[in-house]
């Protein structure tokens, strides 16, 4: 055999087209370009090839994470709802140390490569986190989360600017009407919003709720109080033609639905499974958005580890009663559309080699509760 040729194999293959049994890769280890791709019939005879029980996938798609919270993880306890986390993440935030504040990230980051991600769909609220993704292997896009009701960080977010960091506005509900229309008039290009995380967020234009009361206790002053729901202020405030990445969406009912798509020309609705059952106990296969899945382009995100215990996509998607076919597409070619991938990343011949083995799958490529993840490639 070829020393420069790397030859690997498994019991499925995940392609655009669909789930391929019985693969074999061969890998050019000089260049890490795939040569080949053929069928196996009996692995025994398949002289210096590396089998690996399971399905080989490629570089999956984080379509949303703050990178930047990972030196949080455990410093706000489970289940104690949307408007008291949101409360106190600054606090908790500033108790961490620059330095800790770095470990954790680039922890998370490697955390998330070895885990099969390779492309992430990042939240800033400033620069800390870039130097970590600048020398990652993970290909990020950030977006500057603009938000204040009080005083805007947008100002301080405009020399953070270039074409793999721009501005978004953090939801429908943390920053005024006044700013939410300057970033539209500043740059184009993608939003990613937080959108439909809790019943609070549409209770705060009826004056109602817990994230009203917060707002009251600090003297808030919204200038947006006037629209009728979050909907119909995402509506009223977006161009239709700018690409829509809406996060959580856990509490957004059909009409809601309706309403984007028929209003929007590009919508990605991301899902958070573990961070909603951190955060409220909400299970994520109860919201009308997962009910209407198969119409929607639907991708996941781990949110933080302020309100996750990793950053493994595999662990979002493991609970979901779902076919591989629908929870790979998500993760894969709907993220590389979010993500505007331009050379596409699949296991096919000419590409470059990322390789993730998932295992602990049954007979007909079902993932089992005992499924893990790891890249060999």
């Amino acid at each position: 055999m070829d020393g420069t040729l790397k030859k690997i194999a498994s019991n499925f293959l995940y392609t655009p087209d669909g789930i391929i049994p019985r693969v074999k890769v061969t890998i050019d280890t000089i260049s890490g370009v795939i040569t080949d791709l053929s069928r196996w019939e009996n692995i025994d005879s398949e002289p210096f090839t590396e089998f690996y029980s399971g399905i080989m996938v490629p570089s999956f798609v984080n379509a949303h994470t703050h990178l930047e919270l990972a030196a949080l993880k455990g410093k706000i306890a489970p289940g104690v709802g949307n408007a008291l986390f949101a409360s106190k993440i600054g606090s908790v935030r500033r108790e961490v140390s620059p330095e800790d504040s770095l470990h954790c990230m680039q922890q998370q980051n490697l955390q998330m490569w070895e885990s099969g991600t390779g492309y992430v769909a990042d939240i800033s609220n400033d620069a800390s986190s870039f130097c970590v993704k600048k020398a990652s292997p993970i290909k990020y896009h950030t977006f500057l989360e603009c938000f204040g009701l009080k005083n805007s960080n947008i100002e301080s977010l405009l020399a953070l600017r270039d074409d793999s960091h721009t501005l978004s506005a953090h939801s429908m509900y943390a920053i005024q009407d006044s700013d939410l229309r300057k970033i539209m008039l500043m740059q184009e290009g993608p939003l990613s919003l937080h959108f439909g995380e809790s019943k609070d967020e549409d209770a705060i234009f009826r004056r109602e709720g817990n994230l009203y009361k917060w707002y009251q206790k600090e003297n808030f002053n919204c200038d947006f109080l006037h629209y009728h729901s979050i909907t119909e202020r995402l509506i009223k405030t977006i161009p239709k033609d700018r690409k829509l990445i809406l996060v959580h969406c856990s509490h957004i009912g059909k009409n809601d639905i309706e309403q984007i798509m028929s209003h929007f020309d590009e919508v990605y609705w991301v899902l958070c499974p573990r961070s909603n059952r951190y955060i409220s106990n909400f299970d994520i296969t109860k919201s009308d958005v997962w009910n209407e899945r198969h119409r929607l382009n639907i991708c996941f995100g781990t949110d933080s580890l302020a309100s996750n215990h990793t950053e493994n996509l595999l662990d979002e998607i493991l609970e979901l009663q779902e076919s591989p076919q629908f929870l790979l597409k998500a993760l894969t070619s709907t993220g590389y559309k979010l993500m505007s991938v331009e050379k596409l990343p699949w296991i096919e011949r000419g590409n470059i080699a990322h390789i993730s083995i998932i295992s602990g799958i049954d007979s007909n490529c079902n993932f089992t509760q005992k499924a893990k993840i790891r890249r060999i490639i």
